[in-house]
């Protein structure tokens, strides 16, 4: 038995596919020749029928108990998850699986994490522009209990307005990011564990590592899987400009130095608010429904700490 153990966003259902479809020792696997189209507009692999992607506590322990009737070769948990953290999750595994073997997707460091809410906001939640939209990073839960500093009628964070909803995000997303970040003191020596970062960055040579170390690489389909690698890694991108792009912001405004940028999503500009905040600087944000797209502007709100 093979778990993937994952953040969501840190690509845990693409390296489910990729062990499902190229390695040799799995027994029931079906080559899907048009792995093209399953590759979607953002990046991701939801398109794939995956068995075994547990989000919650509950659906992982009626897994581990046998009550769900299925032929699993490959799980995908992610972690966190509702009031049971990276630690416990692995305990578990630890404790009812000994035997099994664990690939474990970390995350190195905030810059990666911000990546990865970049991943979450995009491949997950859709936008805010998205009148289905009802995922928020960190979780519902979290954010109810805190609405009420904003405005004591609200019952849920879609009733903010943006500018609330912003600093909220800029104020509480450093606290789950680093829970993402802290994970990796736990892994197991004798887990195969892996960063997110280096998946980004050397996605070939990580994919077969990954294969190889739960099976053996079907080396008859390299050119199919380099062809695979090769889009699914340019589908990947954008995060990273996005990213760097928030970063630029932040060193151009701090310098006075003209910038311009399209209009974000509401998650950019709450790191954007979060990055200067921590150089020292505050956004007079009341009522900043829409937020700059130019460093000048920008600038020209912002009050010493």
């Amino acid at each position: 038995m093979i778990h993937i153990l994952f953040v969501p966003g840190t690509f845990g259902s693409t390296v489910q596919y990729l062990i499902r479809q190229f390695n040799t020792e799995l027994s029931g696997r079906e080559i899907l020749y048009q792995y093209k189209d399953l590759i979607l507009p953002d990046g991701s692999m939801h398109s794939v029928v995956k068995i075994g992607h547990y989000g919650l506590i509950q659906e992982l322990y009626d897994y581990l108990d046998g009550k769900i009737d299925q032929e699993i070769e490959v799980t995908s948990p992610m972690y966190p998850m509702p009031n049971f953290g990276a630690d416990k999750i692995i305990n578990l595994f630890k404790t009812r699986r000994p035997n099994d073997q664990y690939i474990f997707i970390y995350i190195t460091d905030i810059k990666y994490a911000e990546i990865n809410m970049l991943a979450q906001y995009y491949k997950v939640a859709k936008g805010l522009a998205d009148p289905n939209w009802n995922w928020v990073p960190g979780g519902d839960e979290i954010i109810q209990k805190n609405i009420v500093s904003w405005n004591p009628v609200y019952t849920h964070w879609s009733q903010m307005q943006p500018w609330e909803f912003r600093e909220w995000l800029s104020i509480f997303y450093p606290t789950w990011i680093q829970e993402w970040v802290d994970a990796k003191k736990y892994i197991p020596q004798n887990w195969f564990s892996v960063s997110s970062r280096d998946i980004l960055e050397n996605t070939n040579s990580i994919m077969i590592d990954i294969i190889n170390h739960v099976g053996k690489f079907d080396n008859s389909l390299k050119n199919e899987f380099d062809e695979f690698i090769s889009l699914w890694r340019s589908k990947q991108q954008y995060l990273i400009d996005e990213h760097n792009v928030i970063e630029n912001i932040v060193k151009s405004t701090i310098s006075n130095i003209p910038y311009n940028w399209k209009k974000m999503n509401i998650i950019s500009e709450a790191m954007v608010q979060k990055k200067l905040y921590d150089e020292g600087y505050k956004i007079k944000c009341f009522n900043l429904n829409e937020f700059p797209t130019n460093s000048i502007e920008l600038k020209s709100l912002l009050t010493h700490i």
